[in-house]
């Protein structure tokens, strides 16, 4: 439980998550968490990572535990205070798909439905072509 080892876990944390590899960085930064529980850097970043994969809940619960560690540190203060309107967006996000989902659906089905419309008719329009075609055979037929 080193100050040193930790801030190398966090620095090889840090280098994960801006490259991408989250999965990585939330290994090395619970690491570093482990190795020095003080250590308020890691779990801001780790709270950043946890909002990058859309895990708001954890990602707060990372800024809260800073808190109690630097109740005056800005970074954790301003990201919980932001991480409050994140919901809100992924839902409104999700709402729009869902709308974009339906007005697709409907499409659809109207088209499903206008081509078996015009199937019937076509239908219609091809037996009374037969039909007439049978008459007109018949009476010329009969004249023979």
């Amino acid at each position: 439980m080193s100050r040193r080892s930790a801030i190398k876990c966090y620095n090889i944390g840090l280098q994960y998550a801006k490259s991408g590899n989250l999965d990585d960085a939330i290994e090395f930064l619970k690491t570093a968490i482990a190795r020095d529980p003080k250590y308020v850097n890691s779990y801001n970043v780790l709270g950043k990572v946890y909002i990058q994969k859309g895990d708001v809940r954890s990602a707060r619960a990372c800024w809260r535990k800073t808190l109690t560690i630097d109740p005056k540190n800005v970074t954790a203060s301003q990201c919980l205070s932001s991480a409050k309107t994140k919901p809100f967006q992924i839902q409104f996000r999700t709402l729009l798909w869902l709308i974009a989902v339906f007005v697709l659906l409907v499409a659809l089905v109207t088209n499903i439905l206008v081509s078996c419309h015009h199937i019937t008719d076509l239908k219609a329009k091809l037996a009374k072509t037969a039909m007439i075609r049978t008459d007109t055979s018949s009476e010329m037929s009969s004249m023979d």
